[in-house]
């Protein structure tokens, strides 16, 4: 099978599994009621859930995970990608502290 054909494939895989993991994510945050109140700074009127882009960090993670054991990155680019883990940890605290 082509490479490109292997990554076009990986990627509409890792888009559904976003998707799907997003709205997990939505829902639990609904019924724990982990909600972003609108303030001055806000974007929105009325309370959203937050959390969603913990979905796109595991799915970028699984992603270029699959990548590197698939031989298409090299380890210092992957270690590199892999740095930002620490972002998200702080944000996703950010998210649930306020």
């Amino acid at each position: 099978m082509p490479v490109y054909l292997k990554i076009i494939i990986l990627s509409l895989l890792l888009a559904a599994a976003s998707f799907i993991l997003t709205n997990l994510i939505r829902q639990l945050a609904l019924r724990k009621k982990i909600l972003s109140i609108p303030n001055y700074r806000s974007l929105h009127d009325e309370p959203v859930p937050q959390g969603g882009g913990l979905a796109i960090v595991i799915v970028w993670y699984v992603g270029i995970s699959a990548l590197f054991w698939l031989g298409y990155i090299d380890k210092s680019l992957y270690l590199s990608l892999l740095s930002g883990i620490l972002l998200a940890v702080v944000s996703l605290i950010d998210d649930l502290t306020g």
